[in-house]
Order: structure tokens, then C-alpha cells, then sequence
């Protein structure tokens, strides 16, 4: 049964995984239980898994972020202010990759993420 997205999800997080959607797709594979949005609200991915349809985006957990995040640094950490969360993702050395902040966990996670690979890939390039 379809839900409300704000019951669950902020709308800024589900735009960012609607832009980030080849990149979460890369990432993650979508688990029975995990969260779909599309022209039908939010539903959830059932026992056996099918395939998102084109219009529909995957809404990752923040336990998924944290893997992804946990594969590219040291340390990751996740903080609650009144007016919302950061991502604070540092190297071996406790040298800061990213600080974040947004308005939910997840967002906070995924920006996160996005910045630290994005940096990755431009020093992979300058050599």
C-alpha cells in the first residue's frame, strides 16, 4: 500500500536520490523491505525483489549510506542538532573528507557520500 513520502522521507532526500539515482544504483542493491518512490507515493520493495520501474527511485537506508561511507573512510559520524544532522566522514589520519548537514540523516549520509567520491575521482584524474 502506497504511502505518503513526507510520512517517512523528506522531500529534499528524495529529490537528491532522484539526481543521484545512477549513482545509487551503482552502489546498492535494493533488499526486500527497502523503500521505492514513485508516481504511486512511497512503497516497499517486496519478497522476491523485481526491478524498480523507470519511474521509480530507490530510498536508500541510512545503514546502506553508512557501508558505502564506512568503504571510503576511517571514521563516519552521524550527529542530531535541533535543526538537523550531519555527516562528519574523516581518513585514518582524522583528517577531515566531509562534513554535512541536512535535513535528515539519510540526506546528510548520501551528500556525504556523493562529495567524498566525487573528490575521489577528480584527485583519481589530476594523477
Amino acid at each position: 500500500m502506497p504511502r505518503e513520502p513526507d510520512e517517512i522521507f523528506s522531500r529534499s532526500y528524495i529529490t537528491l536520490c532522484r539526481k543521484q539515482r545512477q549513482l545509487i544504483s551503482k552502489l546498492i542493491t535494493p533488499e526486500p523491505g527497502d523503500w521505492l518512490f514513485g508516481s504511486n507515493g512511497l512503497t516497499t520493495i517486496g519478497q522476491p525483489p523485481e526491478p524498480a520501474s523507470n519511474g521509480e527511485i530507490f530510498l536508500p537506508r541510512l545503514d546502506q549510506l553508512i557501508r558505502l561511507l564506512r568503504d571510503q573512510a576511517a571514521h563516519v559520524i552521524v550527529s542530531c542538532y535541533p535543526d538537523g544532522y550531519s555527516c562528519q566522514v574523516m581518513d585514518d589520519h582524522d583528517q577531515p573528507l566531509a562534513n554535512v548537514i541536512s535535513k535528515s540523516p539519510e540526506e546528510a549520509a548520501l551528500r556525504a557520500l556523493v562529495f567524498v567520491l566525487a573528490e575521489r575521482a577528480a584527485n583519481e584524474q589530476a594523477g
